[in-house]
């Protein structure tokens, strides 16, 4: 699992940098990061069922604004998508694997702690609407 989330994190990373080159791309990328690193921090210091689901929905806010910008490159530039998939990072972009592999264990702590309130109805609608939110990135 950490394997692929590794992949879809760098996938989408691969798209945004890319895909515009130079500050555009560097800057969406940036937002992207950031909203995970928020996110990971939020639900890793939840201790109640409202905090996680606040940490959802704002994570969900986050990535409804940045989604768009990263479908936008992925549309202009369909041929990343391959290379993407296979989570190869070009050498120019070598820098940003170890950040973003840091992330990816960060968010799969998040979730499994997401787990313990998964109960709670307010938490199943925000990770519903979460969920729903990240199929945009397909």
């Amino acid at each position: 699992m950490k394997k692929l989330l590794l992949v879809s994190l760098l996938g989408i990373f691969i798209l945004g940098l890319i895909a515009c080159g130079g500050g555009d791309a560097k800057s969406v990328l940036r937002d992207y990061i950031n909203s995970m690193k928020s996110f990971s921090e939020d639900m890793n210091s939840a201790d109640s069922a409202g905090e996680v689901t606040k940490a959802l929905n704002d994570f969900s806010d986050n990535m409804e604004s940045i989604i768009p910008k990263m479908k936008t490159l992925s549309d202009k530039y369909p041929e990343l998508k391959k290379m993407s998939s296979k989570g190869n990072l070009p050498e120019e972009f070598k820098e940003f694997e170890t950040e973003m592999q840091e992330v990816a264990t960060k968010m799969m702590g998040a979730f499994m702690k997401m787990g313990k309130y998964a109960s709670d109805p307010k938490v199943a609608e925000a990770n519903k609407r979460f969920m729903k939110t990240m199929q945009g990135l397909k």
